[in-house]
């Protein structure tokens, strides 16, 4: 009867043991998941961001160009009614409000993005679930 009871005891530990294990393996292989999903997810973001900017850049030089060149128009128009120098600082002045409210948006579009912060987050929790000590 005591042999009973001992095996028992033995197949109880060795079952919480295998138990633990699993536990213990899920949890590593979780955190690699995780770790590979945000790699994944930074190279997706990398990408389109420079795919992004190119355009941007493209879009940036050929609207500079245009900008230009409209810019020289409306001081032409402008000089009719007003001397050549007054024509160009008034037109500059508004082209530079407008540059500015354009680069404010911006700006604040990109402080807005926070390509990785999820990943980051659910990896931190689970190196932290990790280290806890029981």
């Amino acid at each position: 009867m005591a042999t009973d009871v001992l095996n028992g005891t033995a197949e109880q530990t060795a079952t919480a043991t295998s138990l633990v294990t699993g536990i213990v393996h899920d949890a590593q292989e979780l955190f690699k998941q995780q770790l590979h999903l945000l790699q994944i997810e930074v190279k997706t973001d990398l990408r389109k961001t420079t795919e992004a900017s190119i355009a941007l850049l493209i879009g940036t030089a050929t609207a500079l160009v245009g900008a230009i060149l409209l810019a020289f128009g409306l001081v032409e128009a402008a000089s009719y009614v007003m001397p050549r120098w007054a024509a160009f600082g008034l037109i500059g002045l508004i082209v530079s409000v407008i540059g500015g409210v354009l680069i404010a948006g911006a700006l604040t579009a990109f402080n807005k993005i926070h390509p990785t912060e999820q990943s980051a987050e659910a990896l931190k929790e689970t190196m932290q679930w990790q280290t806890k000590p029981n």
